[in-house]
Protein backbone atom coordinates (compact mmCIF):
# COMPACT_ATOMS: atom_id res chain seq x y z
CA UNK A 1 0.00 0.00 0.00
CA UNK A 2 2.78 2.44 0.32
CA UNK A 3 3.10 3.04 -3.66
CA UNK A 4 -0.65 4.68 -3.16
CA UNK A 5 0.09 6.68 -0.08
CA UNK A 6 1.94 10.28 -0.33
CA UNK A 7 5.29 10.31 1.24
CA UNK A 8 5.33 12.42 4.46
CA UNK A 9 6.24 15.85 3.69
CA UNK A 10 3.40 16.14 1.30
CA UNK A 11 1.25 14.31 4.05
CA UNK A 12 2.32 16.69 6.52
CA UNK A 13 1.86 19.29 3.94
CA UNK A 14 -1.80 18.56 3.33
CA UNK A 15 -2.58 18.88 7.12
CA UNK A 16 -1.14 21.72 7.55
CA UNK A 17 -2.84 23.68 5.31
CA UNK A 18 -6.32 21.95 6.22
CA UNK A 19 -5.19 22.86 10.21
CA UNK A 20 -4.22 26.95 9.04
CA UNK A 21 -7.44 27.22 7.01
CA UNK A 22 -9.70 25.56 9.39
CA UNK A 23 -8.22 27.95 12.04
CA UNK A 24 -9.11 31.10 9.47
CA UNK A 25 -12.58 30.18 9.36
CA UNK A 26 -12.81 29.64 13.33
CA UNK A 27 -11.50 33.44 13.17
CA UNK A 28 -13.63 35.08 10.88
CA UNK A 29 -16.69 33.26 12.18
CA UNK A 30 -16.07 34.17 14.98
CA UNK A 31 -15.42 37.85 14.20
CA UNK A 32 -18.42 37.77 12.21
CA UNK A 33 -20.17 36.85 15.51
CA UNK A 34 -19.05 39.68 17.11
CA UNK A 35 -19.98 42.17 14.45
CA UNK A 36 -23.14 40.83 12.72
CA UNK A 37 -26.20 40.59 13.87
CA UNK A 38 -26.83 37.39 11.93
CA UNK A 39 -23.95 35.35 10.60
CA UNK A 40 -23.98 31.54 10.59
CA UNK A 41 -24.04 32.30 6.64
CA UNK A 42 -20.41 32.24 7.06
CA UNK A 43 -20.94 28.42 7.69
CA UNK A 44 -20.48 28.02 3.75
CA UNK A 45 -16.98 29.31 3.79
CA UNK A 46 -15.27 26.60 5.36
CA UNK A 47 -14.60 24.88 2.17
CA UNK A 48 -12.99 27.55 0.44
CA UNK A 49 -10.69 28.82 3.12
CA UNK A 50 -9.70 24.85 3.84
CA UNK A 51 -8.33 24.91 -0.09
CA UNK A 52 -7.13 28.23 0.27
CA UNK A 53 -4.76 27.33 3.10
CA UNK A 54 -3.84 23.95 1.13
CA UNK A 55 -2.82 25.77 -2.00
CA UNK A 56 -0.74 27.83 0.11
CA UNK A 57 1.09 25.22 1.86
CA UNK A 58 1.48 23.02 -0.97
CA UNK A 59 3.09 25.72 -3.41
CA UNK A 60 6.16 25.42 -0.57
CA UNK A 61 6.73 22.01 -2.58
CA UNK A 62 7.32 23.66 -5.78
CA UNK A 63 5.68 20.73 -7.63
CA UNK A 64 1.73 21.46 -7.19
CA UNK A 65 -0.43 22.92 -9.25
CA UNK A 66 -4.53 23.89 -8.80
CA UNK A 67 -7.56 23.82 -10.88
CA UNK A 68 -10.15 26.32 -10.23
CA UNK A 69 -13.77 23.88 -10.64
CA UNK A 70 -17.01 25.06 -9.99
CA UNK A 71 -20.59 23.63 -8.50
CA UNK A 72 -23.54 24.85 -9.74
CA UNK A 73 -23.09 28.96 -10.60
CA UNK A 74 -21.52 29.69 -7.65
CA UNK A 75 -19.57 27.40 -5.74
CA UNK A 76 -15.77 27.09 -6.15
CA UNK A 77 -13.30 24.56 -4.99
CA UNK A 78 -9.52 23.72 -5.81
CA UNK A 79 -8.32 20.54 -7.76
CA UNK A 80 -4.68 19.81 -6.90
CA UNK A 81 -2.28 17.87 -8.65
CA UNK A 82 1.57 17.47 -8.60
CA UNK A 83 3.22 15.16 -11.42
CA UNK A 84 5.20 11.74 -9.30
CA UNK A 85 8.37 11.23 -11.73
CA UNK A 86 9.06 7.44 -10.23
CA UNK A 87 5.54 6.43 -10.94
CA UNK A 88 5.35 8.49 -13.96
CA UNK A 89 1.33 9.35 -12.70
CA UNK A 90 -0.25 12.54 -12.16
CA UNK A 91 -2.22 12.70 -8.71
CA UNK A 92 -5.37 14.87 -8.44
CA UNK A 93 -6.36 15.73 -5.06
CA UNK A 94 -9.67 17.24 -3.78
CA UNK A 95 -10.53 18.10 0.00
CA UNK A 96 -14.58 17.33 1.24
CA UNK A 97 -16.01 17.02 4.76
CA UNK A 98 -15.72 13.15 5.00
CA UNK A 99 -19.47 12.58 7.03
CA UNK A 100 -21.15 15.29 4.20
CA UNK A 101 -19.18 12.98 1.31
CA UNK A 102 -20.56 9.75 2.77
CA UNK A 103 -23.74 10.66 3.59
CA UNK A 104 -24.43 11.71 0.01
CA UNK A 105 -22.83 8.67 -1.17
CA UNK A 106 -25.92 6.56 0.76
CA UNK A 107 -28.47 9.38 -0.17
CA UNK A 108 -27.80 8.31 -3.75
CA UNK A 109 -28.36 4.48 -3.65
CA UNK A 110 -24.65 3.99 -2.31
CA UNK A 111 -23.51 5.55 -5.43
CA UNK A 112 -20.35 7.92 -5.77
CA UNK A 113 -21.14 11.56 -6.80
CA UNK A 114 -21.07 11.68 -10.88
CA UNK A 115 -17.95 13.97 -10.31
CA UNK A 116 -15.91 11.98 -8.45
CA UNK A 117 -17.03 8.59 -10.54
CA UNK A 118 -15.88 10.11 -13.84
CA UNK A 119 -12.22 11.70 -12.16
CA UNK A 120 -11.53 8.42 -10.50
CA UNK A 121 -11.59 6.01 -13.69
CA UNK A 122 -8.02 6.02 -13.51
CA UNK A 123 -8.09 4.22 -9.79
CA UNK A 124 -9.28 1.32 -11.09
CA UNK A 125 -6.68 -0.87 -12.32
CA UNK A 126 -4.47 0.29 -9.34
CA UNK A 127 -7.13 -0.31 -6.95
CA UNK A 128 -7.53 -4.02 -8.79
CA UNK A 129 -3.85 -4.60 -8.35
CA UNK A 130 -3.65 -4.21 -4.45
CA UNK A 131 -7.48 -5.64 -3.69
CA UNK A 132 -5.62 -8.50 -1.54
CA UNK A 133 -3.72 -5.56 0.53
CA UNK A 134 -7.25 -3.27 1.19
CA UNK A 135 -9.69 -3.82 3.51
CA UNK A 136 -13.11 -2.60 4.24
CA UNK A 137 -13.64 0.66 5.99
CA UNK A 138 -16.48 2.71 6.13
CA UNK A 139 -18.07 3.30 2.95
CA UNK A 140 -15.42 0.86 1.31
CA UNK A 141 -16.29 -3.05 0.24
CA UNK A 142 -14.15 -5.80 -0.16
CA UNK A 143 -12.13 -5.16 -3.09
CA UNK A 144 -11.97 -9.22 -3.87
CA UNK A 145 -15.85 -8.80 -4.19
CA UNK A 146 -15.25 -6.73 -8.08
CA UNK A 147 -17.99 -7.17 -10.15
CA UNK A 148 -16.98 -7.23 -13.51
CA UNK A 149 -16.08 -3.63 -15.32
CA UNK A 150 -17.31 -2.77 -18.56
CA UNK A 151 -14.96 -2.66 -21.22
CA UNK A 152 -16.00 0.88 -21.83
CA UNK A 153 -14.52 1.73 -18.67
CA UNK A 154 -11.72 -0.84 -18.76
CA UNK A 155 -10.28 0.53 -21.62
CA UNK A 156 -10.58 3.74 -20.17
CA UNK A 157 -8.38 3.11 -17.04
CA UNK A 158 -6.04 1.42 -18.86
CA UNK A 159 -4.85 4.47 -20.91
CA UNK A 160 -5.44 6.81 -17.79
CA UNK A 161 -1.64 7.96 -15.88
CA UNK A 162 -3.74 9.95 -13.50
CA UNK A 163 -4.62 8.84 -10.00
CA UNK A 164 -7.96 10.98 -8.19
CA UNK A 165 -7.60 10.85 -4.27
CA UNK A 166 -10.14 12.70 -1.83
CA UNK A 167 -8.81 14.27 1.54
CA UNK A 168 -11.54 13.35 3.81
CA UNK A 169 -11.50 15.49 6.72
CA UNK A 170 -14.02 14.79 10.01
CA UNK A 171 -15.05 17.05 12.72
CA UNK A 172 -15.08 16.23 16.50
CA UNK A 173 -17.63 16.88 19.27
CA UNK A 174 -15.36 20.00 20.25
CA UNK A 175 -16.58 21.51 16.68
CA UNK A 176 -12.13 20.78 15.41
CA UNK A 177 -11.09 19.09 13.37
CA UNK A 178 -10.17 15.38 14.71
CA UNK A 179 -9.11 13.12 11.82
CA UNK A 180 -7.94 13.37 8.26
CA UNK A 181 -8.10 10.09 5.70
CA UNK A 182 -6.35 10.12 2.62
CA UNK A 183 -8.87 8.18 0.18
CA UNK A 184 -8.97 6.58 -3.70
CA UNK A 185 -12.74 6.26 -4.93
CA UNK A 186 -13.34 3.50 -6.53
CA UNK A 187 -15.93 3.82 -9.23
CA UNK A 188 -16.56 -0.27 -9.96
CA UNK A 189 -17.70 -0.57 -6.18
CA UNK A 190 -19.13 3.04 -5.21
CA UNK A 191 -16.64 2.94 -2.35
CA UNK A 192 -14.35 5.08 -0.58
CA UNK A 193 -10.75 3.22 -0.06
CA UNK A 194 -8.89 4.51 3.02
CA UNK A 195 -5.31 4.78 1.64
CA UNK A 196 -4.09 6.20 4.75
CA UNK A 197 -5.22 8.09 7.79
CA UNK A 198 -3.21 10.96 8.43
CA UNK A 199 -4.32 12.00 12.42
CA UNK A 200 -1.11 11.40 13.38
CA UNK A 201 -0.18 14.58 10.92
CA UNK A 202 -2.51 16.83 12.99
CA UNK A 203 -0.54 17.61 16.43
CA UNK A 204 2.23 18.30 14.43
CA UNK A 205 0.52 20.78 12.41
CA UNK A 206 2.11 24.57 13.72
CA UNK A 207 -1.53 26.68 13.24
CA UNK A 208 -3.99 25.18 15.37
CA UNK A 209 -7.20 26.57 16.50
CA UNK A 210 -7.97 28.40 19.83
CA UNK A 211 -10.12 25.76 21.88
CA UNK A 212 -11.93 28.58 22.92
CA UNK A 213 -13.39 30.09 19.45
CA UNK A 214 -14.85 26.19 18.80
CA UNK A 215 -17.42 27.09 21.59
CA UNK A 216 -18.91 29.01 18.72
CA UNK A 217 -19.91 25.67 16.85
CA UNK A 218 -21.87 24.01 20.07
CA UNK A 219 -25.02 25.83 18.84
CA UNK A 220 -24.48 24.19 15.32
CA UNK A 221 -24.24 20.32 16.23
CA UNK A 222 -27.70 19.24 15.84
CA UNK A 223 -27.37 21.16 11.65
CA UNK A 224 -26.05 18.63 9.26
CA UNK A 225 -23.11 19.33 7.76
CA UNK A 226 -25.01 18.53 4.50
CA UNK A 227 -26.63 21.66 5.28
CA UNK A 228 -23.40 23.59 4.87
CA UNK A 229 -21.10 21.37 2.27
CA UNK A 230 -22.93 19.13 0.74
CA UNK A 231 -22.76 19.82 -3.59
CA UNK A 232 -22.91 16.19 -4.33
CA UNK A 233 -26.14 16.79 -6.81
CA UNK A 234 -24.55 20.28 -8.60
CA UNK A 235 -23.13 19.79 -11.85
CA UNK A 236 -19.55 20.09 -11.37
CA UNK A 237 -17.63 21.48 -14.13
CA UNK A 238 -14.13 23.73 -14.88
CA UNK A 239 -14.69 27.33 -14.40
CA UNK A 240 -10.59 27.73 -16.28
CA UNK A 241 -9.33 24.92 -17.68
CA UNK A 242 -5.79 26.91 -18.16
CA UNK A 243 -5.84 28.37 -14.70
CA UNK A 244 -3.29 27.34 -12.67
CA UNK A 245 -1.43 30.01 -9.98
CA UNK A 246 1.50 29.76 -8.14
CA UNK A 247 0.33 32.57 -5.47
Amino acid sequence: MKELEFNQDISQSFVNGTMAGFTDYVKRRNQDSRDLIVSRGGAWMKGNFIDNAVANEVKKLGNFNYQIKMAGYSWEYLQFSYYDKQSDIVNNVILKNYKTLTNSISNRNNKLPDYLAHDSVGNIDILKEHKEKIHATGQAVQLELLPQISTSKEKLSKTNSSRFYVVGYSLGQDGGIESLKLLMPNPVTNSLVEIEDWKEYIAEAPIQPNPDDLNLFQDEKNIPEAQYDDTSNMKYEIADNAEEKDN
